[in-house]
C-alpha cells in the first residue's frame, strides 16, 4: 500500500502534470465562481430543488423558523450541515493550499457564493424537516393513494411508516430526533445536489478529467435530480412537483 494513493489526483502520475491540474482547478473555481455571477442562480435554486420536493408551505414553514428562532437554528445544525462544503460539492475535494487555493476561497467567500450556499443548505434542511412532519401525518390518511405515496416517500428518506402509527408527525418526530436529523442531512443532500458519488458519473469523479467536467457536474446532478424526483412523484400520483417546477422556472 502505498500512502501517496490516498492522494484524489493520485492518478496524474506525473508530479508537474498533478501539480498543474489542482492549480488550473483552483483558477476555475477562484476566476468563474469567485468573480463570477455564481452566487445570483444560487440564490433561486432553492425553487428548483427544495420547494420542487417538500412543497412550498413546508419550505416557507421551515424557512421562517429558521429566521425566528435560535433554537431551531441549533436544532437544524445540529443534523450535520457543516460538514457539507461548497468545494466538496463542485470538485470532490478541498482546494490545494496554494496561493490559486487560497484565492478561490477567499473570493468565494467575499462575493457571497459560500454564503448563499450556506443559506439554501439550511433551509433545505428546515423544509425536510417539515416535510418528513408531514408525511407522517399523511401515512394515516383515508386517501389510499396519498397514504401509499407518504409511506414510499418516508422510506426514501429511511423511515419506517409503521413506526408509532398512533403518533401525530410532530410527536414522532419529537421522540426520534436521531432519525429526523439523519433525514434531514439526507434530504438536504439531495435537494442541493452535495456530492455523492453512488450518483455522480463516474468520469466526474476521476482526476484526470476533474478539470475539464469541473462546471458541468451541477448541471448534469440537477437534470438528473430533477428528471428523477418528477418521475418517482409522478409515478406516484403526486402532480404537484410539475406544478411547482414550472413556477420556479418561471
Amino acid at each position: 500500500f502505498n500512502l501517496s494513493e490516498t492522494d484524489p489526483w493520485f492518478n496524474w502520475r506525473d508530479p508537474w502534470a498533478r501539480k498543474s491540474a489542482k492549480v488550473l482547478v483552483d483558477f476555475e473555481v477562484a476566476t468563474k465562481i469567485g468573480l463570477g455571477y455564481a452566487t445570483i442562480p444560487n440564490i433561486t435554486q432553492t425553487l428548483i430543488s427544495t420547494a420542487v420536493k417538500a412543497g412550498y408551505w413546508n419550505t416557507i414553514k421551515g424557512g421562517v423558523k429558521l429566521a425566528t428562532s435560535e433554537k431551531y437554528r441549533k436544532e437544524v445544525a445540529s443534523s450535520g450541515l457543516s460538514n457539507l462544503s461548497i468545494f466538496q460539492m463542485l470538485m470532490g475535494l478541498e482546494p490545494s493550499d496554494s496561493f490559486m487555493g487560497r484565492a478561490a476561497h477567499k473570493l468565494t467567500k467575499i462575493t457571497g457564493f459560500q454564503g448563499m450556499n450556506k443559506v439554501n443548505q439550511y433551509v433545505a434542511a428546515a423544509a425536510g424537516k417539515e416535510y418528513v412532519t408531514s408525511l407522517l401525518n399523511a401515512r394515516n390518511s383515508k386517501i389510499k393513494w396519498r397514504r401509499e405515496w407518504a409511506e414510499k416517500s418516508l422510506k426514501d428518506l429511511n423511515i419506517d411508516a409503521k413506526s408509532q402509527r398512533n403518533l401525530s408527525g410532530k410527536d414522532w418526530v419529537k421522540n426520534n430526533q436521531q432519525q429526523t436529523l439523519e433525514a434531514m442531512y439526507q434530504f438536504s443532500r439531495d435537494a442541493q445536489l452535495q456530492r455523492n458519488v453512488l450518483k455522480d458519473p463516474i468520469f466526474a469523479n476521476d482526476p484526470r478529467f476533474r478539470p475539464l467536467f469541473l462546471f458541468k457536474r451541477f448541471g448534469f446532478k440537477q437534470f438528473n435530480w430533477i428528471r428523477e424526483n418528477l418521475a418517482q412523484e409522478f409515478s406516484r400520483g403526486n402532480m404537484l412537483p410539475i406544478i411547482r417546477l414550472g413556477v420556479g422556472g418561471m
